[in-house]
Protein backbone atom coordinates (compact mmCIF):
# COMPACT_ATOMS: atom_id res chain seq x y z
CA UNK A 1 0.00 0.00 0.00
CA UNK A 2 1.07 3.48 -1.24
CA UNK A 3 2.04 6.14 2.39
CA UNK A 4 -1.43 8.37 2.93
CA UNK A 5 -0.60 11.99 1.28
CA UNK A 6 0.58 14.53 3.59
CA UNK A 7 2.01 17.64 3.01
CA UNK A 8 5.36 16.11 4.09
CA UNK A 9 5.10 13.51 0.69
CA UNK A 10 2.38 14.16 -1.49
CA UNK A 11 2.41 12.30 -5.01
CA UNK A 12 2.96 15.19 -7.49
CA UNK A 13 -0.50 15.53 -9.16
CA UNK A 14 -2.54 16.47 -6.04
CA UNK A 15 0.25 18.53 -4.78
CA UNK A 16 0.43 20.34 -7.62
CA UNK A 17 -3.27 21.41 -7.60
CA UNK A 18 -2.25 22.71 -3.96
CA UNK A 19 0.28 25.13 -4.83
CA UNK A 20 -1.38 26.55 -7.61
CA UNK A 21 -4.69 27.21 -5.68
CA UNK A 22 -2.29 28.42 -2.91
CA UNK A 23 -0.24 30.65 -5.12
CA UNK A 24 -3.44 32.30 -6.61
CA UNK A 25 -5.12 32.56 -3.33
CA UNK A 26 -2.14 34.54 -1.40
CA UNK A 27 -0.01 35.61 -4.65
CA UNK A 28 -1.96 39.54 -4.23
CA UNK A 29 -1.42 39.63 -0.27
CA UNK A 30 2.50 38.51 -0.60
CA UNK A 31 3.46 41.18 -3.47
CA UNK A 32 1.62 44.32 -1.26
CA UNK A 33 3.37 43.07 1.90
CA UNK A 34 6.21 42.63 0.59
CA UNK A 35 5.86 46.19 -0.74
CA UNK A 36 4.71 47.38 2.44
CA UNK A 37 7.42 45.93 4.51
CA UNK A 38 9.86 45.81 2.18
CA UNK A 39 12.26 48.61 4.52
CA UNK A 40 11.50 46.32 7.53
CA UNK A 41 12.45 43.49 6.18
CA UNK A 42 16.14 45.30 5.68
CA UNK A 43 15.92 44.19 1.69
CA UNK A 44 18.96 46.18 0.05
CA UNK A 45 18.84 47.23 -4.02
CA UNK A 46 21.78 47.16 -5.84
CA UNK A 47 22.09 50.24 -8.13
CA UNK A 48 24.64 51.03 -10.93
CA UNK A 49 25.79 54.47 -11.90
CA UNK A 50 23.12 54.22 -14.78
CA UNK A 51 20.47 53.10 -12.06
CA UNK A 52 19.37 50.48 -12.95
CA UNK A 53 18.17 48.73 -9.91
CA UNK A 54 17.66 44.77 -9.11
CA UNK A 55 17.33 42.99 -5.75
CA UNK A 56 18.28 39.13 -5.38
CA UNK A 57 15.08 36.46 -6.16
CA UNK A 58 12.59 35.78 -3.28
CA UNK A 59 11.13 33.10 -1.95
CA UNK A 60 8.29 32.84 0.35
CA UNK A 61 6.94 29.87 2.19
CA UNK A 62 3.90 28.39 4.23
CA UNK A 63 5.31 26.58 7.63
CA UNK A 64 1.98 24.56 8.93
CA UNK A 65 2.44 23.80 12.86
CA UNK A 66 0.20 20.90 14.15
CA UNK A 67 -1.56 21.88 17.42
CA UNK A 68 -0.59 19.58 20.56
CA UNK A 69 2.39 18.04 18.19
CA UNK A 70 5.87 17.85 17.69
CA UNK A 71 6.44 19.69 14.38
CA UNK A 72 10.09 19.25 12.40
CA UNK A 73 10.68 22.15 10.54
CA UNK A 74 13.40 24.43 9.28
CA UNK A 75 13.88 27.82 7.23
CA UNK A 76 14.16 27.45 3.24
CA UNK A 77 14.64 30.80 2.88
CA UNK A 78 17.73 33.84 3.84
CA UNK A 79 17.73 36.78 5.78
CA UNK A 80 18.44 39.71 3.05
CA UNK A 81 22.06 40.13 2.19
CA UNK A 82 24.01 42.87 4.19
CA UNK A 83 27.10 43.64 1.81
CA UNK A 84 28.95 41.52 -1.00
CA UNK A 85 32.42 41.95 -2.17
CA UNK A 86 35.78 39.87 -4.03
CA UNK A 87 38.15 37.88 -2.62
CA UNK A 88 41.48 39.51 -2.57
CA UNK A 89 43.39 37.11 -0.58
CA UNK A 90 42.52 34.50 2.57
CA UNK A 91 44.36 32.74 5.00
CA UNK A 92 42.84 29.10 6.97
CA UNK A 93 40.30 30.67 8.59
CA UNK A 94 40.20 34.62 6.94
CA UNK A 95 38.95 36.38 3.62
CA UNK A 96 40.24 39.69 2.74
CA UNK A 97 37.71 41.24 -0.04
CA UNK A 98 38.39 44.12 -2.22
CA UNK A 99 36.94 48.14 -2.09
CA UNK A 100 35.65 47.79 1.36
CA UNK A 101 36.31 50.18 4.19
CA UNK A 102 34.59 48.38 7.07
CA UNK A 103 34.57 49.80 10.94
CA UNK A 104 36.08 47.31 12.87
CA UNK A 105 34.12 45.08 14.40
CA UNK A 106 31.02 45.87 12.47
CA UNK A 107 30.30 41.89 11.64
CA UNK A 108 31.46 41.03 15.18
CA UNK A 109 28.62 39.16 17.09
CA UNK A 110 27.44 41.02 20.13
CA UNK A 111 28.60 39.82 23.38
CA UNK A 112 26.06 37.41 24.93
CA UNK A 113 24.48 36.49 21.56
CA UNK A 114 21.56 34.55 22.69
CA UNK A 115 20.49 38.01 24.93
CA UNK A 116 21.06 40.59 22.09
CA UNK A 117 18.51 41.97 19.72
CA UNK A 118 21.56 42.63 17.71
CA UNK A 119 22.20 40.41 14.63
CA UNK A 120 24.80 37.93 13.95
CA UNK A 121 26.24 37.80 10.99
CA UNK A 122 27.89 34.42 8.84
CA UNK A 123 29.99 34.81 5.34
CA UNK A 124 28.74 32.84 2.44
CA UNK A 125 30.35 32.03 -0.25
CA UNK A 126 28.86 32.54 -3.51
CA UNK A 127 31.01 31.15 -5.88
CA UNK A 128 34.68 28.99 -6.43
CA UNK A 129 35.53 26.25 -5.14
CA UNK A 130 34.16 26.94 -1.47
CA UNK A 131 30.29 27.93 -2.88
CA UNK A 132 27.76 26.92 -0.56
CA UNK A 133 29.76 26.65 2.40
CA UNK A 134 28.74 29.45 5.13
CA UNK A 135 30.81 29.75 8.96
CA UNK A 136 29.86 32.25 11.33
CA UNK A 137 32.02 35.64 11.48
CA UNK A 138 33.37 36.43 15.20
CA UNK A 139 35.39 39.67 14.15
CA UNK A 140 36.71 42.44 11.03
CA UNK A 141 38.83 44.92 10.47
CA UNK A 142 38.60 47.28 7.70
CA UNK A 143 38.46 44.62 4.50
CA UNK A 144 39.44 41.34 6.27
CA UNK A 145 36.63 39.00 7.88
CA UNK A 146 37.77 36.33 10.36
CA UNK A 147 35.83 33.46 10.45
CA UNK A 148 34.82 30.30 13.31
CA UNK A 149 35.98 27.23 10.28
CA UNK A 150 35.87 24.93 13.16
CA UNK A 151 38.24 22.21 11.83
CA UNK A 152 38.08 22.86 8.44
CA UNK A 153 40.80 25.10 6.43
CA UNK A 154 40.01 27.60 3.21
CA UNK A 155 42.91 26.94 1.94
CA UNK A 156 42.59 23.01 1.98
CA UNK A 157 39.51 22.06 1.79
CA UNK A 158 37.36 18.94 0.48
CA UNK A 159 35.15 20.88 -2.16
CA UNK A 160 38.69 22.65 -2.98
CA UNK A 161 40.59 26.18 -1.65
CA UNK A 162 39.70 29.85 -1.63
CA UNK A 163 40.73 31.99 -4.70
CA UNK A 164 41.13 35.66 -5.17
CA UNK A 165 37.81 37.15 -7.32
CA UNK A 166 35.47 34.69 -5.35
CA UNK A 167 32.39 36.45 -4.63
CA UNK A 168 31.01 36.39 -1.26
CA UNK A 169 27.96 37.78 1.05
CA UNK A 170 27.44 38.59 4.89
CA UNK A 171 24.02 37.99 5.94
CA UNK A 172 22.53 37.70 9.43
CA UNK A 173 21.25 34.68 10.91
CA UNK A 174 17.77 33.93 11.48
CA UNK A 175 17.26 33.92 15.34
CA UNK A 176 14.09 32.93 17.62
CA UNK A 177 13.27 35.96 17.79
CA UNK A 178 13.27 37.02 13.93
CA UNK A 179 11.71 33.68 12.11
CA UNK A 180 9.21 33.29 15.15
CA UNK A 181 7.24 36.89 14.66
CA UNK A 182 5.65 38.04 18.06
CA UNK A 183 2.91 39.24 15.98
CA UNK A 184 -0.08 38.32 13.20
CA UNK A 185 -0.73 34.74 12.63
CA UNK A 186 3.34 33.42 13.12
CA UNK A 187 2.88 34.10 16.94
CA UNK A 188 3.24 31.08 19.16
CA UNK A 189 1.45 30.99 22.23
CA UNK A 190 2.98 32.62 25.53
CA UNK A 191 3.06 30.61 28.68
CA UNK A 192 0.03 32.70 30.03
CA UNK A 193 -2.48 32.12 27.36
CA UNK A 194 -2.60 28.16 27.40
CA UNK A 195 -5.46 26.09 28.73
CA UNK A 196 -4.79 25.23 32.49
CA UNK A 197 -4.08 21.95 32.09
CA UNK A 198 -0.97 22.39 29.73
CA UNK A 199 0.79 25.16 31.87
CA UNK A 200 2.40 22.21 33.88
CA UNK A 201 4.77 22.29 31.12
CA UNK A 202 5.10 25.60 30.14
CA UNK A 203 4.48 26.99 26.81
CA UNK A 204 4.91 26.42 23.51
CA UNK A 205 8.63 25.24 23.03
CA UNK A 206 11.42 25.32 20.27
CA UNK A 207 13.68 22.09 20.89
CA UNK A 208 17.11 22.85 19.23
CA UNK A 209 20.42 21.11 18.50
CA UNK A 210 23.84 22.74 18.67
CA UNK A 211 27.16 21.76 16.58
CA UNK A 212 28.45 19.16 18.69
CA UNK A 213 25.24 17.32 19.51
CA UNK A 214 24.52 17.07 15.38
CA UNK A 215 27.94 16.34 15.24
CA UNK A 216 27.86 12.45 17.17
CA UNK A 217 27.34 9.86 15.71
CA UNK A 218 23.99 7.76 16.71
CA UNK A 219 20.71 7.31 15.84
CA UNK A 220 17.70 9.42 16.34
CA UNK A 221 14.67 8.33 18.22
CA UNK A 222 14.48 5.61 21.35
CA UNK A 223 15.62 5.46 24.84
CA UNK A 224 19.17 4.87 24.05
CA UNK A 225 19.11 8.01 21.04
CA UNK A 226 22.28 10.32 21.58
CA UNK A 227 20.99 12.53 18.72
CA UNK A 228 18.74 14.27 20.94
CA UNK A 229 18.34 18.18 20.89
CA UNK A 230 20.47 19.84 23.28
CA UNK A 231 18.29 22.79 24.55
CA UNK A 232 14.80 23.77 24.82
CA UNK A 233 13.50 27.49 24.78
CA UNK A 234 9.79 28.20 25.87
CA UNK A 235 7.60 30.78 25.45
CA UNK A 236 6.71 33.06 27.71
CA UNK A 237 4.50 35.93 28.07
CA UNK A 238 6.63 39.76 27.67
CA UNK A 239 4.61 41.90 30.12
CA UNK A 240 7.10 44.93 29.11
CA UNK A 241 6.63 44.88 25.60
CA UNK A 242 4.37 43.00 23.12
CA UNK A 243 6.98 43.86 20.14
CA UNK A 244 10.05 41.40 21.69
CA UNK A 245 9.36 37.79 22.10
CA UNK A 246 10.61 36.17 25.02
CA UNK A 247 12.02 33.26 24.90
CA UNK A 248 13.21 31.51 28.31
CA UNK A 249 14.94 28.39 29.25
CA UNK A 250 13.53 26.10 31.47
CA UNK A 251 14.69 27.14 35.40
CA UNK A 252 15.84 30.78 33.51
CA UNK A 253 13.23 33.45 35.54
CA UNK A 254 15.08 36.37 33.57
CA UNK A 255 16.63 35.72 30.77
CA UNK A 256 15.08 36.75 27.05
CA UNK A 257 17.11 34.18 24.59
CA UNK A 258 15.60 35.79 21.53
CA UNK A 259 18.73 36.06 19.83
CA UNK A 260 19.48 32.39 20.32
CA UNK A 261 20.93 31.92 16.04
CA UNK A 262 19.25 29.43 14.02
CA UNK A 263 21.93 28.35 10.89
CA UNK A 264 20.84 28.12 7.73
CA UNK A 265 18.64 24.51 7.18
CA UNK A 266 19.00 23.23 10.79
CA UNK A 267 16.65 21.31 11.97
CA UNK A 268 14.11 22.93 14.86
CA UNK A 269 11.83 21.17 16.42
CA UNK A 270 8.63 23.37 17.06
CA UNK A 271 6.39 21.85 20.22
CA UNK A 272 3.01 22.80 20.04
CA UNK A 273 1.28 22.56 23.63
CA UNK A 274 -1.83 24.43 22.08
CA UNK A 275 -4.46 22.56 20.56
CA UNK A 276 -5.20 25.16 17.78
CA UNK A 277 -3.29 24.88 14.82
CA UNK A 278 -1.07 27.69 13.35
CA UNK A 279 0.02 28.94 9.74
CA UNK A 280 2.38 31.52 8.94
CA UNK A 281 4.61 32.99 5.83
CA UNK A 282 8.49 33.70 5.88
CA UNK A 283 9.58 35.30 2.87
CA UNK A 284 13.74 36.07 2.22
CA UNK A 285 15.93 35.55 -0.36
CA UNK A 286 16.14 32.57 -2.27
CA UNK A 287 19.06 30.20 -1.77
CA UNK A 288 20.71 31.26 -5.35
CA UNK A 289 23.80 29.37 -4.85
CA UNK A 290 24.15 25.45 -4.21
CA UNK A 291 24.23 24.43 -0.94
CA UNK A 292 26.52 21.95 1.19
CA UNK A 293 25.50 19.58 3.73
CA UNK A 294 28.13 17.35 5.02
CA UNK A 295 26.71 13.97 5.57
CA UNK A 296 28.64 11.33 7.67
CA UNK A 297 28.49 8.02 7.90
CA UNK A 298 27.86 5.73 10.63
CA UNK A 299 30.79 4.07 12.44
CA UNK A 300 31.73 0.61 12.14
CA UNK A 301 29.90 -1.84 13.68
CA UNK A 302 27.08 0.86 14.49
CA UNK A 303 23.42 0.64 12.44
CA UNK A 304 24.72 4.03 10.95
CA UNK A 305 24.31 7.66 11.49
CA UNK A 306 21.43 9.93 11.05
CA UNK A 307 21.74 13.10 9.43
CA UNK A 308 19.26 16.12 9.86
CA UNK A 309 18.63 17.61 6.30
CA UNK A 310 16.93 19.91 4.46
CA UNK A 311 15.50 21.45 1.40
CA UNK A 312 17.03 24.48 -0.19
CA UNK A 313 14.30 25.86 -2.07
CA UNK A 314 10.71 27.60 -1.37
CA UNK A 315 9.02 25.01 -3.25
CA UNK A 316 9.13 21.21 -3.04
CA UNK A 317 11.42 18.50 -4.65
CA UNK A 318 10.94 15.52 -5.92
CA UNK A 319 13.39 12.64 -4.47
CA UNK A 320 15.13 11.97 -8.13
CA UNK A 321 15.69 15.42 -8.43
CA UNK A 322 17.88 15.74 -4.72
CA UNK A 323 21.14 15.28 -6.29
CA UNK A 324 22.12 12.46 -4.26
CA UNK A 325 22.14 9.54 -7.13
CA UNK A 326 24.60 10.18 -9.45
CA UNK A 327 23.08 9.50 -12.95
CA UNK A 328 26.06 8.53 -14.40
CA UNK A 329 27.75 6.02 -11.51
CA UNK A 330 24.70 5.41 -9.26
CA UNK A 331 26.82 2.42 -7.52
CA UNK A 332 29.46 5.28 -6.62
CA UNK A 333 26.44 7.99 -5.55
CA UNK A 334 27.30 9.65 -2.08
CA UNK A 335 23.91 8.18 -1.08
CA UNK A 336 24.13 4.14 -1.23
CA UNK A 337 21.43 2.35 -2.55
CA UNK A 338 21.25 -1.35 -2.23
CA UNK A 339 20.83 -4.49 -4.98
CA UNK A 340 17.44 -5.47 -5.63
CA UNK A 341 17.00 -8.25 -3.10
CA UNK A 342 19.37 -7.83 -0.72
CA UNK A 343 19.23 -6.02 2.30
CA UNK A 344 18.83 -1.64 2.25
CA UNK A 345 22.04 0.27 2.66
CA UNK A 346 21.43 4.38 3.26
CA UNK A 347 17.76 5.54 3.75
CA UNK A 348 15.38 8.82 4.14
CA UNK A 349 13.17 9.10 6.94
CA UNK A 350 10.35 11.40 6.83
CA UNK A 351 8.12 12.70 9.04
CA UNK A 352 3.90 12.82 8.62
CA UNK A 353 2.73 15.83 10.10
CA UNK A 354 -1.03 14.91 10.01
CA UNK A 355 -1.28 12.95 13.14
CA UNK A 356 -1.23 14.78 16.44
CA UNK A 357 1.48 13.54 19.14
CA UNK A 358 4.48 13.74 20.56
CA UNK A 359 8.19 12.22 20.12
CA UNK A 360 6.29 10.52 16.97
CA UNK A 361 8.99 8.39 15.33
CA UNK A 362 9.33 9.23 11.66
CA UNK A 363 6.35 7.78 8.99
CA UNK A 364 7.78 7.10 6.03
CA UNK A 365 10.90 5.40 4.68
CA UNK A 366 12.66 5.98 1.26
CA UNK A 367 15.89 4.08 -0.19
CA UNK A 368 17.25 3.57 -3.39
CA UNK A 369 17.49 0.38 -5.33
CA UNK A 370 20.30 0.03 -8.26
CA UNK A 371 18.79 -0.06 -11.88
CA UNK A 372 15.01 0.38 -10.25
CA UNK A 373 15.15 4.04 -8.77
CA UNK A 374 13.53 5.04 -5.52
CA UNK A 375 11.00 3.64 -3.27
CA UNK A 376 9.03 3.81 -0.29
CA UNK A 377 9.52 0.98 2.41
CA UNK A 378 5.69 0.25 2.76
CA UNK A 379 4.49 0.24 -0.95
CA UNK A 380 5.35 -2.03 -4.10
CA UNK A 381 5.39 1.22 -6.35
CA UNK A 382 8.20 3.89 -7.52
CA UNK A 383 8.68 7.01 -5.26
CA UNK A 384 11.14 8.84 -7.35
CA UNK A 385 8.43 11.65 -7.93
CA UNK A 386 7.14 11.82 -4.32
CA UNK A 387 7.76 15.75 -2.91
CA UNK A 388 9.50 16.66 -0.41
CA UNK A 389 8.51 19.91 1.01
CA UNK A 390 11.16 22.48 1.83
CA UNK A 391 10.17 23.61 5.33
CA UNK A 392 10.41 19.95 6.91
CA UNK A 393 13.21 18.66 8.51
CA UNK A 394 14.39 14.50 7.03
CA UNK A 395 16.64 12.20 8.38
CA UNK A 396 19.08 10.77 6.06
CA UNK A 397 20.55 7.70 7.73
CA UNK A 398 24.17 6.48 6.30
CA UNK A 399 25.14 3.18 7.00
CA UNK A 400 28.67 2.13 7.81
CA UNK A 401 29.68 0.61 4.65
CA UNK A 402 28.61 3.97 2.85
CA UNK A 403 30.94 6.74 2.57
CA UNK A 404 30.81 10.22 3.98
CA UNK A 405 30.61 13.16 2.30
CA UNK A 406 29.40 16.63 1.21
CA UNK A 407 25.96 16.80 -0.58
CA UNK A 408 25.55 19.98 -2.66
CA UNK A 409 22.23 21.60 -3.90
CA UNK A 410 21.91 23.35 -7.30
CA UNK A 411 20.10 26.76 -6.29
CA UNK A 412 17.80 29.29 -8.21
CA UNK A 413 19.55 30.94 -10.47
CA UNK A 414 18.86 34.62 -11.18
Amino acid sequence: MAPPTTRACRPPSERHKISTWTMWRYFTYIIVCALLYSPLLNVRAQSTPATTVSTPPMGFVRIDIVGRSDNWISIPVLQPTAATGKVITGTANTVSVEGVAWVASQWAPPEMEDLSPHATFYLEFATGHLQGLTYKITGNSADTIVLDVGSDSLLSHRLGALAAGDLVRIRPYWTVGTAFSPTGASSLTPFAELPAEAQADGGDSLLLFDEETLKVNGLFGGALSNKTPSRRLVRVENTLTSSIPFWRSPGDTTSNRHGTILPPLSPVLVRRKNPAPLQFWLLGDAWQTRTVTYLAAGEANTPGNDNFVAIARSEPVALKDLQLIDSNAPSQSLFKGNLPGEGREDLILAFDVAPKGFERPPAYTYFYTLGQGWRELSSSELAGETLLDPARVYILRKRPASSSGDWTQNGIQP
